[in-house]
């Protein structure tokens, strides 16, 4: 097995791209290169705009290579939640918008072997209680212009209870795509750079995108990073990060028919094949709010086993969602700037919204009119539809820093009991530290305390990280910051153990 790696980074080579190693200046700065990135970016080129890519990491290995790939225009905020928020004409624009990405991503695939395939999808349930839900959703989608209609038998080889067939929808290799979409950049003349990370930004004329290799000059910024960096964007009280759970496993006969199938469980799960491979996920929770992460794992290979007939476990991994507070992500200008856009909160329909996010953007930026602008717009304010939801996610920031002071923490000389491949969060004077332990039996240690807006983070077993639980920014053990909206590192320190064997070493 290949723990903590996803399917399409372990099937992909990828593309070799410097990082930045000079001031620069372009038409468009994109952060991010991810689907949002390189479809806005390719968008943009092809109307003569120049344009720079950076990412901290390789392309296409962060949330977009931590995806289960579904194309569906099946959204996960559900048609009967958005038509009661938004209106029928709003649920259109988002089915609407959603075939639109799908058919766009089915037009790159002409030119990029991604593996693109049609496939029905399936929203079911396994109880009959869940009956009159699914109903009541298959009339609002077909309201919303999605063509869908009930089943009783659903292509799965365990008892269902029927659900809602949604014929045309897709499936595909999103780094295979995503390279491609990479390679035709660069060969048109774009810069990408890998390996380098934006640490702040100023809006003028022009705009200056700052990195740790250098300053990149542009007359606009987007921010394509899954969650938008820095405060002054002032989106956290917006989202709601939460980790979602995959495991890779080829199967023994009978497997299921090709196709995309949702069910309606509390955690929920969502199943699809690639090669022979049968890709299944769920088990979400709240980013930061558990220790034991790797239960998460355990329960949904329990869920699998329970299921089907399993042969072998070759991967896992889990990813960030970013929840929207009232169901529809946030695409477009960035509130209070004009020059800066973002493009956040897909749920789990990453790869459609992240599509419809680089259509949406790269218009607005070349000033075509687009029918979904006001519907996306991150400006927007809906309080019928999120005033519940924004008092239930954002309890937890206040609550969680309050309970972050007042808690017993350990003293520093518990890390000498420390074991190795664990965390431990310790107290050094007045600083709270979070120290991890390596296999090899080395310490750690950097501050507790998220550079975002103070939480304390919390390790994270399974993916060996330090997790905020107030707005989902994620840390490596070494302080680097691995998800936003935190910009900065956590800070380092060095412990007496480390100082010790350095003078030894000496």
């Amino acid at each position: 097995m290949n723990p903590n790696t996803p399917y399409w980074i372990g099937t992909t080579r990828p593309l070799a791209f410097r990082p930045l190693s000079q001031n620069i200046s372009v038409d468009v700065a994109v952060v991010g290169a991810g689907i949002t990135g390189l479809t806005t970016a390719l968008r943009l080129q092809e109307a003569g705009q120049s344009v720079a890519i950076i990412d901290q990491y390789k392309l296409a290995s962060g949330e977009s290579g931590h995806t289960t790939a579904h194309l569906t225009e099946m959204v996960d905020g559900r048609y009967s939640v958005l038509e009661s928020k938004f209106g029928g004409t709003a649920a259109k624009l988002v089915a609407q918008s959603s075939r639109d990405a799908m058919a766009w991503i089915e037009a790159r695939s002409q030119e990029i072997d991604c593996d693109y395939l049609r496939v029905p999808g399936y929203l079911y349930s396994e109880t009959t209680g869940d009956e009159s839900e699914l109903r009541k959703e298959l009339r609002a989608a077909r309201d919303a212009g999605v063509a869908s209609e009930w089943v009783d038998t659903i292509p799965l080889p365990f008892k269902t209870s029927g659900g809602i067939l949604i014929p045309n929808q897709a499936q595909f290799h999103p780094r295979k795509y995503l390279l491609g979409l990479a390679a035709q950049l660069e060969a048109a003349g774009a810069y990408i750079f890998q390996n380098t990370r934006a640490t702040d930004f100023e809006e003028g004329a022009p705009c200056r995108l700052i990195t740790d290799q250098g300053v990149i000059t542009a007359n606009q910024i987007i921010f394509a990073t899954n969650t938008p960096s820095s405060n002054r964007m002032k989106m956290h009280t917006k989202l709601a990060a939460y980790r979602t759970y995959a495991i890779a496993v080829k199967l023994r006969n009978p497997a299921p028919a090709a196709g995309l199938f949702w069910d309606t469980a509390e955690p929920y799960h969502y199943t699809r094949s690639q090669d022979g491979v049968w890709i299944i996920g769920g088990e979400d929770h709240k980013t930061g709010s558990e220790v034991n992460t790797g239960k998460s794992f355990a329960q949904l290979e329990d869920y699998i086993r329970t299921h089907y007939d399993v042969d072998s476990i070759d991967y896992h991994w889990s990813g960030q969602i970013l929840e929207p507070v009232d169901g529809l992500p946030f695409i477009g200008k960035s509130p209070g700037f004009e020059q800066i856009y973002i493009a956040t909160g897909f749920s789990g329909n990453g790869m459609t919204f992240g599509t419809i996010s680089g259509l949406l953007i790269s218009d607005l930026i070349l000033e075509n009119k687009n029918p979904w602008a006001e519907l996306y717009d991150p400006s927007r304010l809906k309080p019928i539809a999120s005033a519940k939801e924004f008092v239930l996610e954002n309890v937890d920031f206040p609550r969680t820093l309050l309970k972050d002071r007042v808690k017993k923490v350990a003293q520093l000389d518990a890390v000498n009991a420390l074991p190795r491949g664990e965390g431990l969060l310790v107290k050094s004077g007045e600083q709270t530290l979070a120290v991890y332990r390596d296999e090899q039996g080395n310490l750690h240690g950097v501050s507790a305390t998220c550079t975002h807006l103070g939480c304390h983070v919390q390790f994270n077993n399974s993916e060996v990280s330090w997790d905020c639980p107030c707005h989902g920014s994620r840390f490596s053990v070494d302080g680097e910051v691995l998800n936003g909206p935190a910009m900065k590192s956590l800070k380092r320190f060095e412990l007496l153990e480390q100082k010790e064997a350095k003078k030894k070493a000496a």
